[in-house]
């Protein structure tokens, strides 16, 4: 059985793509990128990982690429895969440059958070991946946003992550 914390996310299905079955999904960062060795994508489907082959795809603009699974051949049959969680194993996916190991959002329950200008905001208790929208719980009961492009800060050594909120 493959479990949730082997694997990483990729992003969300978001619509299909045509006639013959193509699906169009929402990149939740760079993953995707990374995942050089992934012959498999995993469609997160009733809360049961679900592997499709990966056939095709390419990529429709910076946020969105398009996938042509294996037996996904008409929109009859890609229209219960919308809003699916897209996953790849971890060890299909290659470490960014000066990168020791791959985190996933689940890996930062645990990490203090704080704001920008250094407010403590709690320690998180959970994260919320069922949307494209990732959030962060806290024990004091806010909600952060996690993305790539939020986080100031993020040290491994004290587990602790600094989100940058200017502009949101």
């Amino acid at each position: 059985m493959i479990l949730v914390e082997d694997t990483l996310l990729v992003g969300v299905i978001t619509r299909g793509r045509g006639t013959g079955g193509d699906v169009q999904c929402l990149l939740s960062g760079s993953v995707w990128e990374r995942a050089d060795k992934a012959e498999f994508v995993l469609l997160n489907l009733q809360n049961i990982l679900v592997p499709f082959r990966v056939e095709d795809w390419w990529y429709k603009n910076n946020e969105t690429v398009v996938f042509h699974l294996k037996g996904i051949d008409s929109e009859r049959q890609s229209t219960p895969l919308l809003g699916a969680q897209v996953r790849v194993l971890k060890t299909d996916v290659t470490a960014d440059e000066g990168e020791d190991t791959l985190l996933t959002w689940q890996d930062l329950v645990g990490y203090s958070i704080a704001d920008a200008d250094d407010n403590d905001a709690g320690t998180i208790v959970s994260v919320d991946e069922t949307t494209a929208n990732i959030l962060a719980l806290t024990d004091k009961g806010l909600y952060f946003p996690l993305h790539e492009d939020l986080i100031a800060l993020l040290d491994t050594e004290n587990r602790h992550i600094k989100i940058n909120m200017t502009g949101v």
